[in-house]
């Protein structure tokens, strides 16, 4: 899987993550915003979450956040995604 995501990473355009962020209104959402959203309805693991995000990192960060009741300052998506 690891080359899998590499090879997805490397041929996405640069700014599809605000792209996406920007078709909210539409239902477009991030896949670490979907994943973050099953992990709070407790439909899912931590450990799965992370092993399916694209940022695990910032995902993480946000779910140490969000248990500390600090959701409300969401982890901000670099641009050049």
């Amino acid at each position: 899987f690891g080359d899998a995501a590499a090879s997805r990473r490397s041929c996405r355009p640069p700014h599809t993550a605000s792209s996406i962020q920007t078709g909210a209104k539409f239902g477009m959402q991030l896949m670490d915003d979907a994943l973050f959203k099953h992990w709070q309805a407790e439909r899912v693991s931590v450990e799965e979450v992370l092993a399916k995000a694209h940022r695990p990192d910032d995902l993480a960060k946000r779910i140490v956040q969000a248990r500390r009741g600090l959701e409300d300052e969401q982890v901000p998506v670099p641009e050049d995604e």
